[in-house]
């Protein structure tokens, strides 16, 4: 069953470009692509899980610092980092572009390496980061996530998983007034997510997260709760 989480609203303050860098920024060396990151919150080794932030397309690793997500998830101990994706904000574009999804997928699954394993990592994926994330569940990852969470993702139309794939943690999240993503699109990704959790945040607009941080960072820091928990 779909919920309905009803919500206060949050002004958006907008990124400059000419901002100091974040606390926790650092580059990550991604199979040779220098990957922007923010990190916060316990290593790899102390932390109950590493949770991997990507971002949509009118946004940069630095929206989720700007909305306190990291900060609150970090404090609940787990390891937080955002990252920019190639051909976004400070990770360069790599050879050959970004739209081959064979290579967004192997990005994904080799980012998860980098922080310790993707059965230590959950993944979000908003919006346009959807292009990534769900080419890279599509191979069916072994072993799989410890959880996803798209966030009104790109790509649920083509999105298929082959019969018998591992199953992930899922935690779907779309906004009440989202009018870039038809919210139809919910049960077509859990379809391909079985035992999938929906949830509607009431009021909020496509960028959920980014319109009513509290709300979502309450549906996250729940879902990875049971995700630390399933260890």
């Amino acid at each position: 069953m779909v919920g309905v989480v009803g919500v206060v609203g949050v002004m958006a303050t907008g990124c400059a470009k000419d901002r100091a860098p974040a606390e926790g920024a650092r580059t990550l060396d991604v199979d040779g692509l220098a990957v922007h990151a923010i990190v916060r919150g316990p290593t790899e080794a102390k932390a109950k899980l590493v949770v991997l932030f990507l971002h949509g397309g009118s946004y940069t690793s630095r929206i989720w610092d700007d909305r306190g997500i990291l900060d609150d998830v970090a404090a609940a101990g787990y390891r937080a980092v955002a990252i920019d994706l190639p051909g976004y904000g400070e990770t360069p574009m790599p050879e050959g572009g970004n739209d081959d999804p064979d290579a967004d997928a192997a990005f994904i699954g080799a980012m998860a390496e980098q922080l310790g394993g993707a059965d230590q990592v959950v993944i979000v994926s908003p919006s346009a980061s959807g292009k990534f994330s769900l080419p890279y569940l599509a191979t069916d990852p072994d072993p799989p996530p410890a959880g996803f969470v798209p966030i009104a993702p790109v790509g649920t139309e083509t999105f298929r998983r082959p019969a018998g794939a591992h199953r992930v943690p899922t935690l779907i999240v779309w906004g009440e007034k989202d009018d870039v993503r038809p919210r139809n699109q919910m049960q077509v990704l859990a379809d391909q997510l079985p035992g999938a959790q929906q949830e509607v945040i009431a009021g909020a607009g496509h960028a959920a997260y980014d319109d009513h941080p509290t709300e979502f960072t309450k549906l996250l820091l729940a879902f990875l709760s049971d995700a630390a928990a399933r260890r």
